[in-house]
């Protein structure tokens, strides 16, 4: 075998990898999508149990719904009065203090 094509290979593919890794980087830049922390910060309030009693598929749906389309707080069972009290301290700071 031949060093040259061993090279020539190595070549190629080095700079294949680096156009595919730039062109991943800038399509992740076009479609970034914000989403709101409190989201994230609401599903580590609930217990984690995906069991439904709310209403909704899972915890991270029943997160998303309280923010976003103002769902009332105290449909967490399993959580109770506790997660419903730490949801609505939450959602009384601003996005902005988050």
């Amino acid at each position: 075998m031949d060093i040259s094509n061993v090279m020539i290979g190595t070549v190629v593919l080095s700079g294949t990898a680096f156009v595919l890794g730039l062109a991943i980087s800038v399509v992740t830049q076009i479609f970034h999508v914000e989403v709101d922390p409190r989201i994230d910060q609401l599903h580590d309030i609930l217990p984690h149990l995906n069991c439904g009693a709310c209403g909704h598929p899972g915890c991270m749906p029943y997160a998303e719904a309280v923010i976003n389309d103002k769902e009332e707080t105290n449909k967490c069972k399993p959580g109770g009065a506790d997660v419903a009290a730490k949801i609505v301290a939450l959602l009384a700071t601003s996005p902005e203090e988050v």
